[in-house]
């Protein structure tokens, strides 16, 4: 018989919803920051969805698990995910209506609907911004935060939309050719050499 609790029914839910996920422990590490503990490859899952018996075998092994949503096409999700202390109105997030969650450490995701203008994972496109797109996951309600808080919703799946993801996110994602995202943090402190100073100038 599986080990029915909210985490085994809220990973079936996101199963239904269309996402792919994998089971995992978020703790706190040795330098006090978050870390998580794979319990399963979760690099495969980029390509497959997991079947329902998979995650009913899983949540068997470990009933406490977390649960990490595989961002990206695959789940057809691109996730605006922000820090504590993130300026919400650079790109009107405060008011936005998408799909959100937030975490127990005060930083909120924001779920729009998969786009490749959206880049890869982890691109710090703005101060405490990152994008959790192909090659990235994000921790999904109701998972434990290190800070003893639940991960919730703000608006949640299946009672609000994915709304288009912003073309203003998209316009502040400048690509490079290849499709490589500017840090346009390292951009402006990084030494330009001679010869390129006004090229480098013109383009920021």
């Amino acid at each position: 018989q599986v080990f029915m609790n909210e985490k085994f029914e809220s990973a079936k839910f996101y199963l239904d919803q269309g996402f792919s996920l994998v089971p995992c422990q978020i703790k706190k590490g040795l330098t006090g920051k978050k870390e998580c503990v794979w319990y399963v490859p979760w690099k495969e899952y980029q390509l497959k969805h997991p079947k329902l018996e998979e995650i009913e075998e899983w949540w068997k092994k470990w009933p406490n698990a977390d649960i990490a949503i595989i961002t990206g096409k695959i789940s057809g999700i691109s996730v605006v995910d922000t820090e504590a202390g993130a300026d919400l109105s650079i790109f009107n997030l405060k008011d936005c209506t998408t799909v959100s969650s937030s975490s127990g450490g005060g930083g909120k995701h924001f779920y729009f609907a998969y786009s490749e203008k959206a880049g890869t994972n982890s691109v710090k496109f703005a101060p405490l911004h990152d994008i959790r797109n192909d090659g990235g996951v994000i921790f999904a309600p109701p998972s434990d935060h290190p800070s003893g808080v639940k991960y919730t919703w703000n608006i949640p799946l299946g009672l609000g939309s994915l709304l288009p993801f912003p073309t203003d996110i998209s316009n502040a994602l400048v690509k490079e050719e290849g499709g490589k995202v500017i840090d346009w943090n390292k951009k402006l402190t990084e030494i330009i050499p001679d010869g390129s100073r006004n090229d480098t100038i013109t383009s920021i």
